[in-house]
């Protein structure tokens, strides 16, 4: 079995393959020393062609961990609206929905075709999906007024 010879390795390309955040590290620290020695004529034409890579780099990984904030926002705001799906306010719904339509009634049974248990049980897709398909039954039933009521 052949091995490639060890100074034919990049040990800066390996170690950023595997980590963003070792990357930008290993960049950045390069970067620092070229830039002591830019009036240098050897290092100089190094640091103005390494320049736009580094930074570029640096917006890269910038924008990825926002991007990684706005995610966990956004993770947390689908948490905190499941937990407002309490059975109160699914009964505050079913209720809504008995005004009009009684209970084992076709237009009910559309609405809550497994009843209260897709809104309470399940994993977060499968709780979603229960509010996506009330709210497209009570636009294929037309009922406005009963629409308003679920926001």
């Amino acid at each position: 079995m052949s091995r490639t010879w060890i100074h034919l390795i990049n040990p800066f390309l390996i170690a950023g393959m595997s980590s963003f955040k070792k990357a930008v590290k290993i960049s950045t620290y390069t970067y620092s020393v070229l830039a002591t020695k830019q009036s240098d004529t050897f290092f100089g034409p190094i640091y103005t062609a390494y320049s736009p890579f580094h930074l570029a780099l640096v917006k890269k990984y910038n924008d990825w961990k926002a991007h990684t904030g706005v995610q966990k926002g956004q993770t947390l705001n689908v948490n905190q609206l499941l937990n407002m799906l309490c059975p109160t306010k699914v009964n505050l719904w079913e209720y809504s929905i008995i005004g009009q339509y009684p209970k084992k009634s076709t237009n009910y049974v559309t609405l809550f075709p497994n009843g209260h248990k897709s809104f309470q049980k399940g994993d977060k897709l499968s709780r979603i999906s229960a509010v996506t398909q009330l709210k497209t039954n009570l636009a294929l039933l037309n009922n406005t007024a009963l629409a308003a009521n679920f926001s």
